[in-house]
C-alpha cells in the first residue's frame, strides 16, 4: 500500500451496512470531504442503491467524491478503511447475549468475504455489542491490534453529556464527562 499524506490523496472508505448508522457515516464523510470514494455495501442492494443515490444527488456541493454501492464485498477492494455497521437489531425481550449470537454469526461470514478483496485496510467496528464484535473482528481477520478499532463508548458519552446538560439546563457542549 502506498503511503498517503493527509489531504494529498484522500482515501476510499467502504461502509458495510447502509442502515441509519452506515448511511449517516457515509453522509458525514461526504460532507467533510474525508474520502475520495465511499462504497456502500448492504445485503439489500436496493437499500445500498437508495442511500447511494441520495449521496450522489449531493455531489453538486461536494464533487470530489465517487459513490459506489452494491451487495458484493468486492467493493472493499482498495479500501483504506472498512466500517462495519451491519448487524441485527436487538428486539424487545432479547438479551445482549442473543444479539451477540446473531451478530457474531453475521461477522463470522462477513470478515472472510472482505478479506478476499482487501487486506491492507483498517477495520472500524460500529456494530453492537461493540466490544465483543470488535474482538471477534480481530480474531476472524487475524489482523494486528492496531488495525481493528471499535468505535468505543463515544455514543454513550454523548448521551450522558446530553442528559447531564438537560438536568442542569446547560448545553452539552459545556458538560465534560
Amino acid at each position: 500500500m502506498n503511503k498517503k499524506k493527509y489531504g494529498e490523496n484522500p482515501s476510499k472508505v467502504a461502509i458495510i451496512g447502509a442502515g441509519f448508522v452506515g448511511s449517516t457515516a457515509a453522509y458525514s464523510l461526504l460532507i467533510d470531504g474525508a474520502a475520495s470514494e465511499i462504497a456502500l455495501i448492504d445485503v439489500s442492494r436496493e437499500k445500498a442503491e437508495g442511500e447511494a443515490m441520495d449521496l450522489q444527488h449531493g455531489l453538486q456541493f461536494k464533487p470530489n467524491c465517487k459513490i459506489t454501492y452494491g451487495s458484493d464485498y468486492s467493493l472493499c477492494n482498495d479500501a483504506d478503511i472498512i466500517v462495519i455497521c451491519a448487524g441485527a437489531h436487538q428486539k424487545p425481550g432479547e438479551t445482549r447475549l442473543d444479539l451477540v449470537k446473531k451478530n457474531s454469526a453475521i461477522l463470522k461470514h462477513m470478515v472472510p468475504q472482505i478479506l478476499k478483496y482487501s487486506k491492507e485496510h483498517i477495520f472500524l467496528v460500529v456494530s453492537n455489542p461493540l466490544d465483543v464484535l470488535t474482538y471477534l473482528t480481530l480474531k476472524y481477520s487475524r489482523f494486528p491490534k492496531h488495525k481493528v478499532i471499535g468505535s468505543g463508548t463515544i455514543l454513550d458519552t454523548a448521551r450522558f453529556r446530553y442528559l447531564i446538560g438537560e438536568h442542569f439546563g446547560v448545553s452539552p457542549n459545556s458538560v465534560h464527562a
